[in-house]
């Protein structure tokens, strides 16, 4: 990565490529619209090797995964991945990552980069207090294996170069698979799976021949422009897509209902963790956040990310029955072309009088629908769908048009 250029961010315990610089005044920004674009148009590889990895075996190993997550594995067949949510007993989503089941006594999980440890450590703690009688082993495989994430339109071209005795067509290696595969004198696993929407495949080998896989790609790949890409250039195209990282769409106060995950609760298992606390009255209430996508119709507006903080005063205006009411933007990025924010709202919220910031004056032809504020600036949602940005002095210093969308 250093010899690519990487400027590098710290990730829990770890240092992650944040962006390649394809020369030294390229910005962050003009690195990442050419990461995605390439991406999009042809193929990208990140880095993925900090993504906690944790392999459950034993008996009960099926019991204890149903009970751990939120999904069911029961009818789910071997060698094949699903994507879960792990919840905590207050039913917030604590993490998330990809099941692969082998069999029934057999899984690895995937996790968040820093949720790794403390995954492991509940794991191991529910296993020795609340099931003790669960015959089930936990071992971390984090740093046993390197991983891959490869992506985009010619990203099968590029498999069937490297792994020439591979069939990666859509009925031999079907979407949410993995098999094990030799390779160099070792074993392989290859999951055909995404976190951009295009086509893609995570590889997973050991760091001793991480190197010569991971050169030999891009040798395969120059034929068709294959470049690495860092986590900025992953968030923005996860969020095109509506994909959700833990932490940053959810904060421990988000359940599965508010991301409108409702699909992912499995309907007929009889418990897991955070099972009952979904049904309290808090967590079952109609006004709770709502997580929804904005993207402007003035493709050029942008609304940096974290510009929207949450406040306690929120005006309202009385006559507006259905309140589409700003409460955080979580991720305000720069797609192709156009910018997509992911948000956070409250629908159906209360009405107040608290007054406006008097130093400002609304165009006669709009009303106020909901204000927050920093100490530099004022944010109003209007009654127009349009977001209003002044400075302390009163100034209007942006007006943004916005769709509200669900993601």
């Amino acid at each position: 990565h250093i010899d690519n250029k990487a400027v590098f961010e710290d990730v829990g315990q770890w240092k992650r490529p944040w962006y390649f610089k394809e020369h030294e005044t390229e910005t962050m920004h003009q690195a990442v619209q050419r990461e995605s674009k390439q991406t999009r148009q042809t193929a990208g590889i990140l880095d993925g090797s900090t993504l906690g990895k944790i392999e459950i075996k034993g008996r009960d190993a099926l019991e204890f995964m149903n009970l751990m997550y939120t999904n069911p594995f029961t009818k789910m067949k071997p060698m094949t991945s699903r994507y879960a949510l792990m919840l905590g007993e207050d039913g917030m989503i604590k993490d998330d990552g990809i099941i692969c089941k082998i069999n029934d006594q057999h899984f690895i999980a995937t996790t968040t980069s820093s949720g790794a440890p403390k995954v492991l450590a509940d794991m191991e703690e529910y296993l020795q207090t609340e099931w003790p009688h669960l015959k089930v082993y936990l071992n971390s495989i984090t740093e046993q294996f390197s991983t891959f994430n490869i992506s985009g339109p010619k990203t099968r071209d590029i498999m069937t170069r490297v792994f020439p005795n591979i069939d990666f067509s859509n009925e031999a290696f079907p979407f949410m698979t993995f098999k094990n595969f030799d390779y160099q004198n070792t074993k392989i696993r290859i999951m055909r799976a995404s976190f951009t929407g295009e086509l893609g495949y995570e590889i997973y080998i050991s760091p001793k021949y991480v190197l010569e896989l991971w050169e030999k790609i891009f040798s395969c790949g120059k034929t068709f422009n294959l470049i690495p890409y860092g986590t900025e250039t992953m968030h923005l195209l996860r969020a095109e897509k509506g994909y959700i990282v833990v932490g940053q769409e959810t904060d421990g106060t988000v359940t599965p209902i508010d991301l409108n995950y409702n699909w992912m609760i499995g309907k007929n298992k009889k418990d897991f963790i955070g099972k009952r606390s979904l049904s309290r009255p808090d967590t079952s209430r109609e006004d709770r956040k709502q997580l929804v996508g904005l993207s402007p119709i003035n493709k050029k507006d942008i609304i940096e990310e974290d510009k929207i903080v949450p406040q306690k005063e929120i005006l309202v205006a009385p006559t507006i029955k259905f309140l589409k009411l700003l409460v955080t933007v979580l991720a305000g990025v720069m797609i192709i072309g156009f910018v997509i924010i992911v948000s956070l709202f409250i629908l159906n919220f209360r009405t107040s009088n608290i007054p406006m910031p008097t130093k400002i004056e609304l165009p006669s032809s709009v009303s106020p629908v909901a204000y927050t504020q920093t100490k530099n600036w004022y944010a109003i949602i209007t009654d127009q769908d349009e977001i209003l940005i002044y400075d302390r002095a009163g100034n209007q210093i942006q007006k943004i048009k916005v769709n509200f969308v669900s993601p």
